[in-house]
């Protein structure tokens, strides 16, 4: 389905971001509320597990709690992104379900960013895979295998 297309009402499109040409390419999410555009930069690509989030929560984090959250959050990243962000930065954090480990599974997906600063150019910076993305590849290529005997 088109990202245009009117019937597209979830978030589909964000498991683009599994692929890594995808995630260097798409730096940025722009979100439009009341007629304000913001612009984030992306600073991580994540599979986690429901119990590990902390979904539709309003509460005010300190700043030792939201450097933690953004620290754990890099660090199971897909891909390091030479971008900084700190607990002073307004972060967004686009989810949606995946049954990537299997229709039971509570796995998410997530796509975190955070607000541009001021006077912070839209320039593209370098993405790399971890350890994490090669352990997606793995799950995306299956363990069967269909040689015949």
């Amino acid at each position: 389905a088109s990202l245009l297309d009117k019937d597209h009402t979830r978030f589909e499109q964000l498991m683009s971001f599994a692929y890594y040409d995808f995630a260097k390419e798409n730096q940025f999410i722009q979100y439009t509320f009341n007629g304000e555009d913001y612009v984030y930069r992306i600073f991580a690509v994540n599979y986690m597990n429901e119990s590990d989030l902390d979904l539709y929560n309003d509460k005010k984090y300190t700043d030792k709690e939201m450097h933690d959250e953004i620290e754990r959050i890099r660090k199971n990243s897909l891909y390091k992104y030479n971008t900084d962000v700190d607990e002073s930065d307004k972060v967004i954090i686009l989810t949606t379900c995946t049954n990537m480990f299997g229709e039971s599974s509570d796995t998410h997906f997530l796509v975190s960013g955070r607000l541009m600063r001021r006077n912070e150019g839209i320039k593209k910076v370098k993405v790399e895979t971890t350890g994490e993305y090669d352990i997606i590849q793995e799950q995306m290529k299956g363990g069967e295998s269909y040689d015949e005997a």
